[in-house]
């Protein structure tokens, strides 16, 4: 049986926007979230998730 899906709480998006912001990849982001790579992908397609990552990706 699978695992549940995880949620992503504001908790997250904070951890997202910080470690974006240090210019840390994918895989460190998921890592320090406890999720896999896959999880973090499907979280992108999010908008909130998504604006978090890409908008201080975009200032390196």
């Amino acid at each position: 049986m699978a695992r549940p899906a995880k949620e992503v709480s504001a908790d997250d998006l904070r951890i997202i926007e910080k470690m974006a912001g240090l210019g840390s990849t994918l895989n460190d982001i998921a890592c320090v979230l406890g999720v896999g790579t896959s999880a973090l992908d499907r979280w992108l397609k999010f908008d909130e998730v998504n604006g978090a990552y890409v908008s201080l990706l975009l200032l390196h």
